[in-house]
């Protein structure tokens, strides 16, 4: 029984899982990059403070290559923090890495199939959404098969520069290259004298 001054709340909206099985939602602390080249495609060069590690925690990177005559990869990288996210998006969209344009968005996820079903996920690493998400974030896959939208509206502010990378991995390639070849002979004898 209701009290008089007591709220009562709204129903909840029928679940319908069929109406979400076609749908990506804009996950926040998820980064879609493309243009990568083939020679950093690699999960410890990509997580490296050098290259995406300096924006902030990485849960989760996976890269994916896009053809075999392309000579890039493209990566979907997964943030601790949104706010990670959005720095690295902020930073790289539009940046150059080796001459090579690079773009840079929030990334899409879809629903779990667990979820759909209404049953608990088996599996406890699910990166797949296992809660209704924001209206405004979905995108039906007819919307995603475009291409043409951004998702995200933020100032680009490198474009056309060297952002990410080289340091380190040019500094090493240098000191190799110009490395002589000289064999250290051991002394057959060290003689320490006291001052």
């Amino acid at each position: 029984m209701l009290r008089e001054n007591q709220p009562v709340k709204p129903p909840k909206p029928e679940y319908k899982p069929h109406e979400y099985t076609d749908i990506r939602v804009i996950q926040r602390n998820l980064v879609y990059i493309i243009g990568i080249p083939v020679k950093y495609a690699d999960e410890n060069v990509l997580k490296s403070n050098e290259f995406f590690g300096q924006f902030g925690n990485i849960k989760k990177l996976v890269i994916k290559n896009r053809s075999m005559t392309d000579q890039s990869v493209s990566a979907y990288i997964t943030y601790e923090k949104e706010s990670s996210a959005v720095r690295c998006i902020t930073e790289v969209d539009e940046s150059l890495l080796e001459g090579r344009a690079l773009k840079c968005t929030f990334g899409t996820t879809k629903y779990c199939s667990f979820f759909l079903k209404n049953l608990i996920c088996q599996n406890c690493e699910c990166m797949y959404l296992h809660e209704i998400g924001e209206k405004d974030c979905a995108l039906t896959k007819e919307e995603m098969c475009t291409g043409k939208h951004k998702l995200h509206s933020f100032k680009v502010i490198n474009k056309g520069r060297e952002r990410i990378g080289k340091k380190k991995y040019e500094l090493s390639e240098c000191l190799f290259k110009y490395k002589e070849v000289k064999n250290f002979r051991v002394p057959e004898k060290i003689n320490f004298s006291p001052k």
